[in-house]
Parts: C-alpha cells; structure tokens; sequence
C-alpha cells in the first residue's frame, strides 16, 4: 500500500477511534488487511481502543476444539445492539457474521457478539485474533 493510504487509515483511526472505520468504508478504501495491521498497531501503543476479547477455552475436556472464542463489543447506537445471533446471521448478511454464535449485554452496557471454536481444533490463538478482527471490522462499517 502507498504511504499516503497507510496515513490516511492511521489519521482517520487516530482521530475517529474503532467508530473510522465506518468512514473508511465511506471512503471506499478496502484494504482489509493493511486495516488490520494498523488497528493492531495503533492498539499495541496505545492509540486506539479495539472493543474486542479473547477466551481461551479452559471449560471444555473436549478435543476436538480450537483455542478459545473472540468476542467484539459494540454500542447502544450499532445495528446490531440487542440482536440475537440469529437476527444478526439473518439481517445483516456479511461475510463474517455467519461465524456469530454469541449474543449478549456485557456489565459495561455494551452488546457483545462473538464466536467459538468448537468442531474447528486447527484454529490457534493466532487464527482467533484474526477472525476476531475482521468480524470487528465487518460488525463497524455497518451503516
């Protein structure tokens, strides 16, 4: 990617928090991987907030599993917010939201969605981060 697009994404991040990406997509700018690497970046020193947890799974004897669960949180004002997994799979037809398997109110009064890892064993923490992230990005360009 250009330099000039790297410090737009950064700018725009910076300025807006998580909630730029909806200008980003505005923008037309679809460079989801670069995305992913600024928002990772600009968490990792501090600069921007990513609404977003991971869970190891610890409560399952099962092998047949995966890692653990990513989860992203979102605000009152989202679409999403207060749906069921099944409206959200339903409604609002992405390529991520297929994956949501978790719907609930955090203590914090944020809608949490998320998935798990159950019946996918090969997927590593690493491979949870990454589908978290573009389930966070997907659930924050919504319009």
């Amino acid at each position: 990617m250009k330099k000039p697009q790297e410090d737009k994404l950064k700018n725009i991040l910076i300025r807006k928090g998580i909630g730029g990406l909806t200008l980003i997509d505005f923008l037309g700018i679809k460079e989801s991987k670069r995305t992913k690497e600024v928002l990772m970046g600009l968490a990792k020193e501090g600069d921007i907030f990513l609404p977003i947890n991971l869970r190891e799974n610890t409560w399952t004897n099962t092998t047949n599993k995966g890692w653990g669960n990513g989860y992203v949180d979102v605000p009152k004002r989202h679409p999403c917010y207060g749906k069921s997994t099944i409206e959200v799979i339903d409604k609002f037809k992405g390529e991520n939201t297929p994956i949501v398997t978790y719907s609930d109110l955090t203590d914090s009064g944020w809608w949490r969605l998320g998935f798990d890892s159950l019946d996918k064993p090969n997927l590593k923490k690493e491979d949870i981060l990454e589908l978290t992230l573009d389930l966070l990005i997907e659930l924050y360009m919504m319009r």
